[in-house]
């Protein structure tokens, strides 16, 4: 389930942001498109690190740890969506995408592993 999960956004962000980037390309010079781009691929990225730290949250069996589970959930969102100027997101990309796939995949597969388990 949480594969379809994924599967269905980054369905939804495969066809959004290209028809985004499209409609402004016709509206704005490429260097304006370019740099509305890279400000808003992080927050684009936000959708399916946000469902995966959810699924992490709302798996876990036990209560405590799911409040536990909240604080670097929220915090590690927060990576995503501060404001900055434009194209300060740049060096930080492939560092905020790596972290996201390593972390944010991995941890719900982890609370899944420990709900089959019955962990009380």
């Amino acid at each position: 389930m949480l594969l379809y999960g994924i599967a269905v956004i980054a369905l939804l962000l495969l066809v959004s942001m290209p028809l985004l980037l499209w409609s402004l390309s016709r509206q704005f010079p490429r260097e304006i498109v370019f740099s509305a781009y890279q400000q808003l691929t992080p927050w684009f990225l936000t959708g399916p690190v946000a469902y995966l730290l959810t699924s992490w949250v709302c798996l876990e069996p036990q209560w405590k740890q799911r409040i536990m589970n909240v604080i670097p959930a929220l915090l590690f969102l927060s990576f995503f969506l501060f404001k900055a100027k434009s194209g300060a997101y740049q060096p930080f990309h492939p560092y905020l995408i790596v972290t996201a796939v390593i972390v944010c995949f991995f941890f719900p597969f982890y609370s899944t592993a420990r709900f089959k388990e019955g962990v009380q």
